[in-house]
């Protein structure tokens, strides 16, 4: 199947990650301090061209401190998670395989991504009745809840676009935070059609 020019981003979106506060940061590294070694022999990298050459155009140098947010401020705190658990990045559209997403279009679904012989549209999560405009904050916390660390494995084929697991870890305030975040945003009905 060939899933060329329908929006893929074909690299890790690192960029992301350049907001997180110096304080979360510094609690990754000391987490993976704290880990044990593990000997692993990977390839080279090989990346094609034009991409060999574009990706040296993503890295944005930091000018400086990246402060916590105020876990106080749901609605601030809340948008810090989202960014971090990359929700909008897998959640909005954008063009042309850009990390930018659409304006007006943030977190309303439709990204295609491939998941086995399948190409699935990301879900809408603004408030949208096409997205979580049903849905209670308790349901939104149950529905990554429900994938903890009892689940067995999904197939390729039987998985969904979510990687539930990983979030099924979050404390239920944070995975309420989201959703108070996620309820601020102005409803977007979900569309296939960017253009």
């Amino acid at each position: 199947m060939d899933h060329k020019g329908l929006g893929l981003f074909p690299i890790m979106p690192y960029f992301i990650y350049r907001s997180i506060s110096d304080k979360d940061a510094e609690a990754i590294v000391a987490y993976m301090r704290n880990l044990e070694p593990v000997r692993a022999d990977r390839p080279d990298r090989s990346i094609d061209f034009p991409m060999s050459m574009l990706i040296q155009l993503f890295p944005e140098p930091l000018n400086g401190p990246v402060p916590h947010p105020d876990e106080s401020d749901p609605e601030a705190y809340g948008e810090y998670l989202a960014a971090i658990a990359r929700c909008g990045f897998c959640h909005t559209p954008r063009r042309n395989r850009g990390k930018d997403g659409i304006p007006g279009k943030e977190f309303s679904g439709g990204v295609p991504f491939a998941l086995g012989r399948k190409l699935t549209p990301s879900k809408n999560l603004t408030p949208d009745v096409t997205g979580i405009g049903t849905w209670t904050k308790d349901a939104f916390i149950a529905r990554f809840k429900q994938f903890g660390d009892s689940r067995p494995v999904a197939s390729l084929e039987d998985n969904t676009l979510m990687d539930w697991s990983a979030y099924a870890g979050m404390t239920e305030a944070d995975l309420g935070t989201i959703y108070e975040f996620l309820r601020t945003l102005p409803p977007v009905t979900l569309t296939t059609d960017f253009d």
